[in-house]
């Protein structure tokens, strides 16, 4: 599998491939570019550290921020599949323009599926602001790969979110998750970090108890504008979903600063969804703000997803 070897600390600016912890910030702040940067690195990215590490930058438009004028976490779970993609295309491994699908895995009718996904927002940047992200991969046993994103503010370094995820093999036909075939981990082979550690750790969400959910939000249904390119409900749409059950007091002067998802099914057209949430902690128990715990069933009972979030005061950016 190689012997590159990332380390990753609890911040961006720590991070330092081939075990080099001192060469972190440097690293980073050597690739900052100015706000002015160039159109195609924006767009497409480009590869560093002999293929290792990603970069993407970001400008945060209009249609990507909420009324705060912040960007939307669903945006930025879309600025981490788009590098996820991205990275793939650059590596060469997008076999005939299916995103993100390589050639071992084309002729064994597989996808790639989101099996868990961690996000830790330390601030919000705000619209027509540029980012940059860095994305990476790291081996996860045989069942298949951890992606790990982080995203900084392009002036200064400043590190704004981590994220980190596991992606599974999924048989487009049968629709079942199997094993990485050694075939496709080979293709990934001189990519991958070694030993990596989670620049945020995916918790297990325990099994909720569904009597003591009481907010509750009926009649989701998923439409053909929810779908992804493999035809099931794109992952960021189920945060639409979590965030409709959720109670308006007391998040109401709050923001979102977590969220652990573990996706138990996927969902397709015309689907039926359930969202079901529930105050844990809030801001008299918990000084450090609230927590609530989510579940995503179908109306005919099976899961779909088992989430927590996070919530802290809200600093408004207008």
């Amino acid at each position: 599998m190689g012997s590159t070897s990332l380390k990753i600390k609890s911040k961006a600016q720590d991070f330092a491939p081939n075990g080099s912890v001192g060469q972190a910030t440097s690293t980073i702040r050597r690739t900052l570019l100015p706000a002015a940067a160039k159109e195609h690195l924006t767009l497409e990215g480009r590869l560093m550290n002999a293929g290792k590490i990603f970069q993407q930058n970001f400008l945060i438009r209009s249609f990507d921020v909420d009324p705060d004028y912040k960007v939307s976490i669903k945006a930025i779970m879309n600025y981490l599949q788009d590098a996820s993609v991205n990275y793939r295309k650059k590596m060469g491994m997008s076999a005939e323009n299916l995103l993100g699908v390589t050639p071992e895995m084309r002729t064994r009718d597989l996808i790639w599926v989101y099996r868990c996904m961690c996000i830790m927002v330390d601030r919000y940047p705000s619209w027509d602001d540029f980012v940059q992200l860095h994305h990476w991969f790291s081996t996860s046993g045989r069942t298949g790969l951890r992606c790990h994103w982080v995203i900084n503010d392009i002036k200064t370094g400043e590190t704004l979110v981590r994220a980190s995820s596991l992606f599974v093999m999924m048989n487009k036909k049968t629709r079942k998750v199997c094993k990485l075939p050694e075939e496709v981990e080979n293709e990934f082979k001189p990519y991958l970090t070694i030993n990596a550690e989670s620049i945020v750790e995916n918790e297990r969400n325990s099994c909720p108890k569904v009597e003591t959910m009481n907010h509750i939000r009926t009649g989701l249904t998923a439409g053909w504008n929810d779908l992804d390119f493999n035809y099931h409900v794109n992952n960021s749409k189920y945060v639409d979903w979590i965030l409709e059950s959720i109670p308006r007091s007391p998040v109401h002067n709050q923001e979102l600063c977590s969220i652990n998802i573990e996706y138990r099914r996927e969902c397709l057209k015309d689907d039926v969804i359930q969202s079901l949430s529930k105050v844990v902690t809030d801001e008299q128990t918990n000084h450090h703000g609230i927590e609530l715990e989510h579940l995503l069933r179908l109306e005919s009972g099976p899961e779909v997803l088992r989430a927590k979030t996070a919530w802290r005061p809200k600093s408004v950016c207008r």
